[in-house]
C-alpha cells in the first residue's frame, strides 16, 4: 500500500478530529437549563452528529491508510502514532495498541479500530464501496465514542455511542442509522443518493432526547459544476427537565448550486410545529435576510424566535 517511507502526505485529514471540533468548548456543563438552547439542540444535534460520524469515518479511514503507506508492510496497519509535520504527516509504530493522530494544534485523536474490512485501493474507494468499518475514537476529554459504518451493496448502517460534549455540554449518546445509498460514477461525473433513518438517544443532565428523522441527501457533480439538495423530516421528542416538546409534521428541505442556496422560491421549505406538554409552542419558517444575503430556518415560539441556521446565499 505504500513505498515505506515514514512520511507521508497530507491524505485530505484537513486538520480535523472526529467531532470536527475547533477545541474551544468551555468545561462541560450540567446540563441544559435554558429553553430556546434546548429546544435548539433537539432540532440540530441529530442531524450534526451524523455529519460528524460521517467525517470521523473519513478521517480514520485516512489515517489507517496512511499509517499502512509509511509502515510498508502491504498490510493494513491501525497502530503507532501519525504526526502532523506542515502539511505532511510522519509515522512512528508505537503504541501497538490504538492509532494515534497528534494534529501539532495541542489536539489529539485516539483510535482503536477493531474491523477494517473493505476496497484498499484508496479512503474514497473504501467508504465508497462496500465496507465494515468499527471503532473506537477519543479527541482529549471531548469525545470518547464508539462508531461503525456497514456498507452492502445499496444499504448502509451505522451507529455512535458514548460520550459527546458540544457548545461545553456533555452528552451521552446512543444513534443508530439505517437506509439506502446509491453512488455513481463516469466520464461526465458523480451521482450520490443517500436516504437514511435516523433513531436513537441523545441525553444530558435535564435533556432527554428520544430521536426520529428521516434524511434525504443527493448530490450530483459535473466538471466544475454541482447541484445538491437536503429532505429532513424530524419526529423528534425532548424532555427538558419537567417540560416535553414533541416536533409535529416539522419538514425542513434546501437547495444549493455549486454551494450557493439556489431555488429559494420554489424547493426550499420550512414548516411544521413543536408541542410544549402537547400544547402548540412554535412555528417552522424561512427567514430571508433583508438583502437576501443569506436565508435562516427560525422557530417562532412565545419566547421569540429561535434561529435554528443560516445559510448564505
Amino acid at each position: 500500500m505504500g513505498d515505506g517511507s515514514g512520511n507521508v502526505g497530507d491524505g485530505g485529514t484537513d486538520g480535523g478530529d472526529p467531532s470536527t471540533d475547533d477545541g474551544d468548548d468551555p468545561p462541560p456543563s450540567d446540563g441544559m437549563v435554558d429553553t430556546s438552547d434546548g429546544v435548539a439542540a433537539g432540532h440540530q444535534l441529530a442531524s450534526l452528529l451524523t455529519a460528524e460520524a460521517q467525517t470521523s469515518a473519513s478521517i480514520t479511514t485516512e489515517a489507517v491508510f496512511m499509517a499502512s503507506q509509511a509502515a510498508g508492510t502491504g498490510q493494513v496497519v491501525a497502530s503507532g502514532t501519525l504526526t502532523r509535520q506542515g502539511q505532511s504527516f510522519s509515522w512512528s509504530p508505537e503504541p501497538s495498541d490504538r492509532l494515534v493522530v497528534a494534529l501539532g494544534d495541542g489536539t489529539t485523536i485516539s483510535l482503536w479500530v477493531e474491523q477494517f474490512a473493505g476496497d484498499t485501493t484508496s479512503p474514497s474507494a473504501f467508504l465508497s464501496t462496500d465496507h465494515q468499518l468499527t471503532y473506537v475514537a477519543t479527541v482529549d476529554d471531548r469525545v470518547d465514542m464508539r462508531l461503525s459504518s456497514l456498507r452492502q451493496g445499496g444499504t448502509m448502517n451505522a451507529s455512535a455511542t458514548g460520550k459527546y460534549t458540544h457548545e461545553g455540554v456533555a452528552y451521552d449518546v446512543d444513534l443508530q442509522l439505517a437506509g439506502t445509498t446509491y453512488f455513481e460514477s463516469d466520464s461526465t461525473g458523480t451521482h450520490n443518493l443517500d436516504e437514511h433513518r435516523t433513531t436513537g438517544t441523545i441525553k444530558a443532565t435535564g435533556f432527554d432526547l428520544d430521536v426520529d428523522e428521516d434524511w434525504r441527501f443527493e448530490l450530483v457533480v459535473a466538471g466544475n459544476e454541482s447541484a445538491q439538495s437536503t429532505h429532513r423530516t424530524i419526529r423528534n421528542s425532548l424532555r427538558l427537565g419537567e417540560t416535553t416538546f414533541d416536533w409535529v409534521d416539522v419538514l425542513v428541505q434546501k437547495s444549493f448550486r455549486d454551494g450557493v442556496p439556489s431555488e429559494l422560491d420554489t424547493y426550499w421549505l420550512a414548516r411544521g410545529q413543536v408541542l410544549r406538554n402537547g400544547e402548540p409552542y412554535g412555528a417552522y419558517r424561512l427567514d430571508p435576510s433583508a438583502t437576501l444575503e443569506s436565508v435562516a430556518v427560525v422557530l417562532d415560539t412565545p419566547d421569540g424566535a429561535i434561529e435554528i441556521d443560516r445559510d448564505r446565499t
